[in-house]
């Protein structure tokens, strides 16, 4: 019986009891004094054990990356005399684990309880618990009692980071113009040649062996460290993959954020574009906290854009500091896509492809753009795998040229 007909096992107790004393007999009262008795329980029930609980949900964390598990810890107490014969809960939100969301408790005699689930194999994206439904009721199933109780929280799920051994693109445009913000003085590897020194040098730059030789101080002229500015250009075209959690799309999202800690881990700029359901332009940047403001577009964004790729490059290319080396990450190469990209190295603007593509699934006409693209010195990495690092480690040969 639910709670709603509390009320009414009182009213039929009621109705026998004048049925008693008009009619009399045994039967009349013995409807009587049983409903009596189901009343009496039935209010024992509800006052003494079924009462709200309070609930608590603790997440072991709150931010991860893809591919890995998630703790939920649930943790009640009934404010109320005696526990409940049983209780039911049911967690609601947007991950559901492999054995359902709901569980069935049997407390014995105890008002407070732990138990936790988990949440396996997490897929990219930011999702919610909204609240915990309960139920309980009694050992006879006469008494059911339904609490929904709000608990909301939040997770993001970043992108899987697979790690990069061996990347090195090339871009003229860098060599010698953009100075790293590392520290080689005191790197005697870097040494490159002499020059008179001067008043201002420290003590540490004089080259004690060139100065030996009788010819007055000389100092130690370093090399310069380059480094390389990085802007990812991600392909969100709804056209281009098959909707929400195309492996594909993951690919090329999981990819994206492998090259951005690559490229900062080694104090390289990184920025990033990308055109969803909205314009994301993300300047270059190096500091870990521009990689993590990085990845949280990388953690929700989805294949809903309609702007090709070409028109899009050409689009933000009006945007990029010189000497940028724009990184293409896309499933599929188009003749306008190579157009855009030839106009780009016309204006003496590197760019690199990643083709995220299905194992042996190259088309003539995509083997055709990637010779197009070998022609006008565009490197393009095949990215058939989840094996990010090795595909790093060079182009592809369609037999028109490495690309």
């Amino acid at each position: 019986m639910r709670r709603r007909g509390h009320g009414f096992v009182w009213g039929l107790t009621v109705i026998a009891y004048v049925f008693g004393r008009f009619q009399g007999g045994f039967v009349p009262w013995f409807l009587f004094y049983a409903s009596l008795v189901i009343s009496i329980y039935i209010t024992s029930v509800v006052w003494f054990s079924l009462r709200e609980p309070e609930v608590k949900r603790r997440l072991s964390v709150h931010r991860l990356t893809a591919g890995e598990r998630l703790t939920v810890r649930l943790r009640y107490r009934w404010h109320a005399p005696l526990p409940p014969s049983w209780i039911y809960f049911k967690d609601e939100g947007d991950l559901k684990p492999r054995e359902g969301m709901g569980w069935l408790r049997f407390p014995g005699w105890s008002r407070e309880g732990v138990f936790e689930y988990v949440l396996r194999d997490l897929p990219r994206g930011r999702h919610r618990f909204q609240g915990v439904e309960i139920k309980s009721g009694d050992v006879f199933g006469l008494v059911e009692k339904k609490w929904d109780i709000s608990l909301l929280e939040e997770i993001v799920v970043y992108p899987r980071i697979r790690e990069i051994r061996v990347w090195q693109p090339l871009n003229e445009q860098n060599t010698g113009r953009s100075t790293s913000t590392l520290r080689v003085g005191e790197d005697v590897t870097s040494v490159v040649g002499v020059r008179e020194y001067s008043q201002r040098d420290p003590l540490s730059r004089i080259h004690w062996k060139a100065t030996a030789r009788g010819q007055g101080l000389k100092a130690k002229e370093f090399e310069h460290q380059v480094s390389n500015d990085f802007m990812f250009l991600l392909d969100c075209r709804d056209s281009s993959f098959a909707g929400k959690g195309d492996p594909l799309f993951e690919r090329s999202v999981s990819l994206t954020a492998s090259l951005a800690r690559y490229a900062v881990s080694r104090r390289f700029s990184a920025g990033l574009i990308a055109w969803g359901n909205r314009r994301l332009h993300l300047p270059t940047g190096r500091s870990q906290e521009h990689l993590l403001r990085l990845f949280e577009p990388l953690a929700v964004i989805q294949p809903e854009g309609e702007i090709a790729v070409g028109e899009l490059l050409l689009r933000e290319s009006v945007h990029l500091p010189r000497g940028t080396t724009t990184v293409v990450i896309t499933p599929g190469l188009t003749s306008s896509d190579v157009r855009a990209i030839g106009l780009l190295v016309l204006r003496k603007i590197k760019v690199e492809v990643f083709w995220v593509c299905h194992p042996d699934s190259w088309e003539e006409k995509e083997r055709s753009a990637v010779g197009m693209l070998d022609s006008l010195g565009v490197r393009v990495h095949p990215v058939p795998h989840d094996d990010f690092g090795k595909i790093t480690e060079g182009g592809v040969s369609f037999g028109q040229g490495s690309a």
